[in-house]
C-alpha cells in the first residue's frame, strides 16, 4: 500500500485529492464531461500513478544507464495487459515502447518521456534512492526530470485502457533512452518505428500549460592543448589551464550571431559546465607536478532559429583565436558533440516552435479546462521553462506535431539539491493527458 500523504490514509475524505475531494471535483465537472470522459477519469488510480513513480525513482538510470528502468517498464506494461517492446538504441542499452493498439481507422498518438537522469547535484538532504511523500510532494532524485512525467503519462494511457472504451488509433508510450544526450531514444525511435499522427511529451513544464516552443541545443568540448613539464622548471612549459582561464573569459563575453529570440528572451545563451585538466589524451588528472598539457571544457549553448551549429562554432573559433595568441606553444579544438567518454549530448536539438494552429494545441488546451475547470494558464511559449531544449524538436522536425505538458514542482524547487515533484500536478497532468488521447484517437 502507498504511504499516507499530509497524515491522511489513502482514500480518506479530508485527504486533499483524497476520494472526498475527487468526487467533490467529479460532480463539479460532470456538467462538462462527456459520459466517455467521465469513464476515463474514473479509471483513472491515483495510488499506482504515485506508487510507479517512486518504483521508478529507486532505479538509478543516469545517462547511459537506462537499461534497468526499461526492464522494469517493460515487466509493468505487460503484467497490465499491454504490449511492450525493448529497443536497443545502442549494444546492451534498452529502451521500452508501449503499445496500445487502437481499431486501425484513426488518428495515432504516442506519449513521450525519457528515463534518463540528471546527475547528482551536491547538498541532499535525504536518501535521494529511497522516494518519500511528504504533503503533496514526492522526493526522490530523476523524479523532477522526468520520471513523475513518465508515471503520469503511463498512468493516463491505463486509465483509457480500463475505461474499457475502444479507441480507433493506436496509443504508443514511449519510455525513451538518452534524452539527455540530444535525443538519442527518441531519433532511434523515429527511424525504427512505431511512429504516430501527434505526440505529447510529459517534460515537466507545467500541468496547466501547453508549450509548444522551446531553444535548440548544441553542446561541444573546447580543449586546450600545451607542453607539460615539472613545475620546478615550468619556464619551459605552456600550460593547458592557465591558457584556459583566458578561453574561458572569451567564451563567457562572446556574443553570437543573430541576436535574441524575440519569442524567448534571454535565447541564445551559453554556459560552460563542466571542467577537467591534467595530462595526456584521456586526460589523467594524477601528476599534479607537472604542468597540465591538456584542460577541457564542456559548453552547452541555448539558441534560436537566427543561429546554427555552424554559425555558433564560428562565433566561439573568433572568440577564442585572440585569447589562444596571449599564450605561446597553446592550441585548441572545438569537438561537437563532445567525445564519447564525457557522456554529454550526441545530438543537437533543433529550436522547437509549434504553430498554435495545430489541432494537438486546442485539444490538449480543451482537455486541460474539462479537468481543472480553468483555461491553460500558458499557450506557447514560457520564459524560462521555453530555455530548455528536448525531443519536441526532433518530433516536430519529422513531421509529428507535438506539446510539451506535464507535472511541474515551483521552479524554485528543481533548483534545490533534493529533487520533488507535485503530487497534485502529476494528477493533473495524468488527467489530462489521458482525456487526450481519448479524444485524439476516438
Amino acid at each position: 500500500m502507498a504511504p499516507p500523504i499530509g497524515g491522511w490514509a489513502w482514500g480518506d475524505a479530508r485527504c486533499p485529492g483524497g476520494a472526498g475531494a475527487r468526487a467533490m471535483e467529479e460532480e463539479q465537472l460532470s456538467v462538462a464531461l462527456s459520459p466517455t470522459q467521465a469513464r476515463v477519469l474514473a479509471a483513472y488510480d491515483r495510488t499506482e500513478m504515485v506508487s510507479l513513480a517512486m518504483d521508478l525513482a529507486r532505479i538509478p538510470s543516469f545517462t547511459t544507464q537506462e537499461t534497468p528502468v526499461a526492464h522494469f517498464l517493460a515487466d509493468f506494461l505487460r503484467r497490465r495487459g499491454i504490449a511492450a517492446d525493448l529497443q536497443e538504441v545502442e549494444p546492451g542499452r534498452l529502451q521500452c515502447i508501449g503499445r496500445m493498439p487502437g481499431r486501425g481507422d484513426g488518428r495515432s498518438l504516442m506519449l513521450n518521456g525519457h528515463t534518463d537522469i540528471d546527475p547528482l547535484r551536491l547538498g541532499w538532504r535525504r536518501d535521494p534512492w529511497h522516494p518519500c511523500v511528504e504533503g503533496d510532494r514526492i522526493f526522490g532524485h530523476g523524479l523532477f526530470n522526468m520520471k513523475a512525467g513518465v508515471a503520469a503519462m503511463v498512468e493516463a494511457a491505463l486509465a483509457v485502457g480500463r475505461s474499457g472504451i475502444s479507441l480507433r488509433g493506436d496509443l504508443v508510450i514511449a519510455a525513451v533512452a538518452g534524452e539527455l544526450q540530444g535525443g538519442v531514444g527518441t531519433l532511434h525511435l523515429l527511424s525504427h518505428g512505431p511512429r504516430t499522427h501527434a505526440a505529447i511529451v510529459a517534460e515537466p513544464y507545467g500541468a496547466r500549460n501547453v508549450i509548444t516552443v522551446h531553444a535548440g541545443r548544441w553542446q561541444a568540448a573546447i580543449t586546450t592543448y600545451g607542453k607539460a613539464r615539472f613545475h620546478g622548471h615550468r619556464e619551459g612549459a605552456a600550460d593547458a589551464i592557465v591558457a584556459m582561464v583566458d578561453v574561458m573569459r572569451a567564451v563567457n563575453a562572446v556574443r553570437l550571431t543573430g541576436g535574441e529570440w524575440t519569442k524567448v528572451p534571454g535565447i541564445p545563451r551559453l554556459n560552460i559546465g563542466s571542467i577537467l585538466g591534467g595530462h595526456g589524451a584521456e586526460p589523467d588528472i594524477a601528476g599534479a607536478y607537472d604542468v597540465a598539457d591538456v584542460c577541457t571544457v564542456i559548453v552547452d549553448v541555448r539558441f534560436g532559429p537566427a543561429q546554427s551549429p555552424e554559425s555558433i562554432t564560428a562565433d566561439l573559433h573568433r572568440a577564442i583565436e585572440p585569447a589562444v595568441k596571449r599564450h605561446p606553444g597553446i592550441t585548441f579544438a572545438i569537438e561537437s558533440p563532445p567525445p564519447e567518454r564525457f557522456r554529454n549530448t550526441k545530438h543537437t536539438f533543433p529550436p522547437f516552435d509549434l504553430p498554435l494552429s495545430e489541432p494537438l494545441v486546442g485539444l490538449v488546451s480543451q482537455s486541460i479546462q474539462a479537468v481543472t475547470g480553468k483555461p491553460p494558464e500558458t499557450i506557447g511559449a514560457h520564459v524560462p521553462m521555453s530555455r530548455a531544449s528536448d525531443d519536441t524538436g526532433h518530433l516536430w522536425k519529422s513531421g509529428i506535431p507535438c506539446v510539451l505538458h506535464g507535472p511541474l514542482g515551483s521552479l524554485e524547487s528543481s533548483e534545490e539539491a533534493d529533487g520533488s515533484v507535485s503530487i497534485s500536478e502529476m494528477e493533473i497532468s495524468a488527467k489530462v493527458i489521458a482525456l487526450s488521447c481519448l479524444e485524439y484517437c476516438a
